[in-house]
């Protein structure tokens, strides 16, 4: 399990990032939204579903319920993770 949720956020990384370089934008990861974290949240979802033996069907779409509705709350009510300034 922690392998699968590992390559998903890498390709969820990897693939915002060529999507926001070629937008010609600073990269969504870079920045302080709840992206990963909803990912994150649906993969553990979805393992935890399937280890209780979910229809596919159940576990598709309440995974990307949660994802969407989590991206969602976020973009809307402007969920940031708090930041951490450096002082030189």
């Amino acid at each position: 399990m922690p392998i699968a949720l590992l390559l998903g956020v890498v390709t969820i990384v990897v693939g915002g990032i060529i999507r926001d370089m070629i937008c010609n934008e600073i990269p969504l990861v870079l920045q302080q939204e709840i992206y990963i974290t909803a990912a994150l949240a649906g993969g553990v979802l979805y393992f935890v579903l399937h280890h209780f033996a979910m229809p596919a069907w159940i576990t598709d779409i309440s995974t990307m319920s949660v994802i969407f509705t989590l991206r969602m709350l976020a973009i809307r009510y402007d969920w940031q993770f708090p930041t951490v300034e450096w002082k030189y």
